[in-house]
């Protein structure tokens, strides 16, 4: 007779609906974010090719407002300044932050443990870095990102301990 065993249960797809909400809204920022930082990648990426910086300085002139335009010759600026090496290398950052945000991005909408534990340990790390961005180049987003960041490891270092297994 051949035995089969249920799984077990993963405590974080258990609990109410409103916080299996609040799990996938958080979810739904991390891919947000995974996405952009994709299209970052591609985007760097792109600058590479012949006659694409051209192309660029040309789109940030046509830019409305002088910080766009700054922000975008700057950025060109340490494109062209530091060369291709330095554009992949940014680029793979991207993608793996990219691949970080995804799996806790799946984790978080699945309602596992270590889709929580994963977030927990991401976001805490992360908060220095945003922390120091504020204090030398504040910016709306930036003022933003860091305080929905720090009310997600806010909301899920208090789920952990209410849920925790006993």
């Amino acid at each position: 007779m051949k035995r089969t065993v249920a799984p077990a249960p993963d405590r974080g797809a258990a609990g109410s609906g409103r916080s299996l909400r609040l799990l996938r809204l958080i979810a739904l920022f991390k891919l947000v974010k995974s996405l952009l930082l994709i299209a970052a990648a591609l985007a760097l990426l792109k600058l590479l090719a012949p006659g694409a910086a051209d192309r660029f300085g040309e789109w940030v002139n046509s830019l409305p407002l002088a910080v766009e335009r700054r922000m975008a010759e700057r950025l060109l600026d340490v494109v062209l300044a530091h060369g291709p090496a330095r554009v992949h290398l940014a680029a793979d950052i991207a993608l793996a932050f990219a691949g970080l945000f995804a799996t806790e991005s799946v984790g978080l909408w699945l309602g596992r443990y270590w889709g929580e534990y994963l977030t927990i340990a991401a976001t805490a790390c992360g908060l220095p870095v945003e922390l120091w961005e504020i204090a030398h180049r504040p910016t709306p987003l930036a003022g933003a990102v860091l305080i929905a960041n720090a009310l997600i490891l806010t909301y899920l270092l208090w789920r952990v301990r209410q849920t925790r297994p006993r």
